[in-house]
């Protein structure tokens, strides 16, 4: 696991970060949009949102994707072991996504 800064700017110009930890980028978007969404945060249709990860290693480096992204991968992503399933059914539960249909 990594220690990151995730954030993004909302409707209003307003940048809203949060720390955690996480095994992936996606991983991360989502366990901040839970975050963001458990404070009623998100100000804008979170799909369409553009949000910056930043490892924290020093120096850190930054990722910009867009939740998106997260919600393709977590939907209809590879698998490629156990550990990527488990990894896909985090995400979408992080993103309450509706499991139905997802592989």
């Amino acid at each position: 696991m990594a220690r990151c800064r995730v954030g993004y700017v909302d409707v209003f110009g307003v940048r809203h970060e949060v720390e955690l930890s996480a095994d992936t980028l996606f991983e991360a978007v989502a366990l901040a949009v839970a975050q963001f969404r458990k404070h009623d945060w998100i100000e804008c249709h979170p799909t369409a949102a553009e949000f910056t990860v930043s490892v924290q290693p020093a120096p850190p480096v930054v990722h910009t994707i867009k939740l998106a992204a997260v919600e393709q991968f977590a939907k209809y992503g590879a698998v490629k072991g156990p550990k990527d399933i488990l990894r896909k059914k985090r995400i979408r539960a992080w993103l309450k996504l509706d499991p139905a249909g997802m592989s």
